[in-house]
């Protein structure tokens, strides 16, 4: 918390959430993000909103996990269709999983250059069958 105080930056402010989040205060986690928008640097919307959507799902909160993943998407980030996809998964939801997967895959249109790194993964395991 010290360092936050003196950096006062986004960068810091990241720091200082992950140690919370990872301590289980995801209320103050949650607080510290919310105060990123009075920060003079520029940060990408969609990695603001990455960050929150996991303190909200790691609160248990899957709605509004899913309203911050829903700006990551809309941003273009490549985060969001990969939480997505591992939430559908974990719903038993293959075929949900398999699109927000596929949509990071080269030739996808509007995929990224380089391709994330659970999009493969994350897509090649929905399309395996499902056993009871």
């Amino acid at each position: 918390m010290a360092l936050h105080g003196r950096a006062d930056a986004v960068w810091s402010a990241f720091c200082l959430e992950g140690i919370l989040r990872r301590g289980g205060r995801l209320e103050r986690a949650a607080a510290v993000l919310g105060a990123i928008g009075r920060q003079p640097e520029r940060i990408p919307r969609a990695e603001v909103a990455g960050r929150r959507a996991i303190v909200a799902r790691g609160a248990g909160d899957l709605g509004e996990a899913a309203s911050h993943l829903g700006v990551v998407v809309a941003c273009g980030g490549a985060d969001g269709p990969q939480m997505l996809g591992i939430q559908a998964l974990l719903e038993g939801r293959s075929g949900v999983a398999a699109r927000h997967f596929g949509a990071l895959l080269p030739g996808a249109p509007g995929s990224q250059e380089s391709t994330p790194p659970w999009a493969q993964r994350g897509f090649g395991v929905a399309l395996l069958p499902v056993r009871d």
